[in-house]
């Protein structure tokens, strides 16, 4: 059985008090993270990464991107379902947190081999009680590499069998 209860999620409130800087994040992007948008106020941070010159602002805005849970948004729970292996699962285990919650990445799996990452959810529990669904995060960023490697690959894949089958047809002769 799974569960899904709201995200609890570390705030840029939390890590702005824990810095004492409170110009570190700028205010646009903290006022679109307490309205709820925290994809925009994602967005807004990279954008601001980039133009930062001060190395300890600039050090906690990473901090902040990478802590996932930070950038968590209420989900409903995925399907979990394989049939021989191929299907769905919840692979790895990032940033643990001492309630034992965890990021997880939701893969497609072929023959049980995770082949392309799907969503990353703040997960805890297992075994007997079942998964507790908390939110969505944003996918890890080896998880996003891996995305990239498979569509770049489905893409050569697919143009080489387009050349391929031009050459093959006739057209050209």
């Amino acid at each position: 059985m799974t569960t899904v209860i709201a995200p609890e999620r570390s705030s840029l409130d939390a890590l702005l008090a824990e810095r004492g800087d409170p110009a570190a994040i700028p205010a646009d992007v903290l006022e679109t993270y307490r309205s709820g948008d925290v994809r925009g106020a994602r967005r807004a941070l990279f954008v601001q990464l980039r133009q930062e010159t001060d190395e300890d602002r600039r050090a906690l805005q990473e901090r902040a991107l990478r802590e996932l849970r930070t950038w968590a948004e209420p989900a409903d729970e995925p399907g979990l379902y394989a049939l021989s292996g191929i299907g769905t699962r919840l692979r790895g285990s990032y940033q643990e947190a001492p309630d034992g919650s965890r990021v997880a990445t939701l893969w497609l799996t072929l023959l049980f081999l995770p082949v392309f990452p799907i969503a990353a959810y703040v997960v805890s529990g297992g075994g007997s009680d079942g998964l507790r669904f908390h939110g969505r995060v944003p996918l890890p960023l080896t998880a996003r590499i891996m995305r990239g490697l498979v569509m770049a690959m489905v893409g050569f894949g697919g143009s080489w069998a387009g050349v391929s089958w031009l050459l093959g047809s006739g057209l050209f002769s």
